[in-house]
């Protein structure tokens, strides 16, 4: 049984820095204006069901719509990034 929850817990450690790798590179990818591409199809569908919540949670927030910064964003990469951290000290 532990050897179950051992791989488990590493499944979703590789999955939430797989993601956060993806959100790194959709931050990288907004700075350069072009064309929309297969790769930023890729990172937004990879990325966006953990921004999501956040950005519904901030929409009404005059703080976050005045922002020249994404906070969503930000926030759903510290959460995820933060999540895989404690996994991994935790495993």
């Amino acid at each position: 049984m532990e050897v179950i929850v051992y791989i488990f817990a590493k499944t979703v450690s590789f999955f939430l820095f797989a993601v956060t790798i993806c959100m790194f590179g959709r931050a990288i990818r907004s700075w350069f204006s072009g064309d929309e591409t297969s790769i930023d199809r890729f990172l937004f569908t990879m990325t966006e069901p953990f921004v999501m919540p956040f950005r519904k949670m901030l929409e009404r927030s005059e703080l976050a719509a005045s922002s020249p910064i994404d906070i969503a964003f930000f926030m759903a990469m510290m959460v995820v990034y933060l999540a895989f951290s404690i996994l991994n000290i935790i495993v």
